[in-house]
């Protein structure tokens, strides 16, 4: 049954070929919305699992939104001073507290070997508590004056060595997905990082104030219990130059976005389902009763309804199984491309994206396509098996 089947897809190629092209267009948007939904709940469940702070303090004139300081690599070269904040801060309500002094690369000056503008994070090693799982984890050495570790989406390789600001350092690192502004950033010593600062910016760059009182950040784990809105309020009530930011309510506000966008790419999914849906069962249509008295002549030879049935389904079968392939093979190669295209208009939290999932998701598509197909040809087929074999040959033509 099945080599007859391929016959006859082969025998009307026009008319296959179309009907795999509209299955190949509704799969390839079929698995592209759904790794992109994948890819956003990936992101969000990784920044909950790898972030290790509850909240995070930075200048307010700090010109980006909460979004993008948590899940971009948007480098801010902002300051506030730690030796007039630190010491305000409600202390018996923190665990842990460290703090990060940023830099950015500058390529056009020709004093990094990188293409574009990325973010430099200056850590305290003895206070650190955000990379410091990962490097006991994979019994990482810490960083050195002379070393770097990099995100995971740095594509840079370890061991390998880099110029950053006009300063050799050596890749000891690549970082896990985290699915936050860890995954585009470097890490090095702060010591180091506000060494570079003084050599490679002018003094006005950081108002003319000492530098090696200067922090961008403070990253806070709180003890068990404290609230962090609380927190935040308690923060606000100092008046303080410090802007505090909730990690748990900014993951919130990205849910809704991503929810909201969800329901947009949902319904222009159902459209096109709609749409090549219709086509579908038009072409299956087309193409039983184009054959009206082929079914007859197998009819009158001792085919039955169900034989008949199976011979149309299994030609359905190859053709949405092919259809299928081939638009989850499209829709997977262009989910990076989409997704940069949507986070150049709203913040998406990455994911992990490798060969794995992607293969899910093409199956995933095969599967999809091949319910759309059977769905639209059911209808066809029956009715073309139930037609009397003499009617069928009379009026059909093969």
């Amino acid at each position: 049954m099945w080599k007859l089947a391929f016959y006859n897809i082969i025998r009307r190629k026009n008319k296959s070929i179309f009907t795999i092209f509209i299955s190949t267009i509704v799969t390839a948007l079929f698995v592209i919305f759904i790794s992109i939904l994948s890819i956003a709940q990936s992101g969000i469940k990784l920044s909950i699992d790898r972030m290790g702070a509850d909240v995070i303090l930075i200048p307010n004139d700090t010109e980006i939104s909460n979004q993008e300081i948590l899940f971009t690599g948007i480098a801010q070269m902002k300051y506030f001073s730690a030796s007039e904040i630190y010491g305000k801060l409600p202390q018996n309500d923190i665990q842990k507290i460290t703090h990060q002094f940023f830099l950015k690369t500058l390529p056009e000056l020709g004093c990094c070997t990188t293409g574009e503008e990325l973010r430099i994070v200056g850590i305290d090693t003895q206070t650190d508590f955000i990379l410091q799982p990962w490097l006991k984890q994979n019994h990482n050495d810490p960083i050195t004056e002379d070393t770097a570790i990099v995100g995971s989406n740095m594509s840079r390789e370890f061991g390998s060595k880099t110029f950053f600001l006009n300063h050799l350092f050596k890749i000891s690192g690549v970082l896990y997905s985290t699915g936050t502004g860890m995954d585009e950033s470097i890490f090095i010593d702060i010591s180091k990082a506000r060494e570079m600062g003084k050599k490679s910016f002018d003094p006005k760059t950081f108002l003319n104030r000492n530098v090696d009182d200067l922090v961008t950040s403070y990253l806070i784990k709180l003890k068990p219990g404290i609230n962090a809105e609380n927190f935040i309020n308690s923060i606000s009530n100092l008046t303080l130059p410090i802007r505090a930011v909730s990690i748990d309510q900014t993951r919130t506000q990205i849910k809704e976005k991503i929810k909201h966008i969800s329901t947009i790419l949902f319904y222009i999914l159902g459209a096109f389902v709609l749409i090549c849906g219709v086509a579908l069962v038009a072409q299956f249509n087309g193409l039983t009763s184009s054959r009206r008295r082929e079914i007859g002549y197998l009819r009158s030879i001792g085919f039955k309804e169900k034989d008949v049935i199976q011979m149309v389904m299994s030609e359905v079968i190859l053709l949405g199984v092919t259809g299928g392939l081939l638009g989850g093979v499209i829709g997977a190669s262009l989910v990076p491309s989409f997704i940069s295209k949507l986070q150049a208009i709203v913040i998406i939290p990455e994911g992990e994206w490798t060969l794995l999932p992607a293969i899910i998701f093409i199956i995933c598509g095969i599967l999809f396509s091949l319910l759309i197909s059977i769905v639209a040809a059911l209808a066809p087929a029956i009715k073309s098996a139930r037609q009397k074999p003499h009617e069928a040959i009379t009026e059909g033509a093969l």
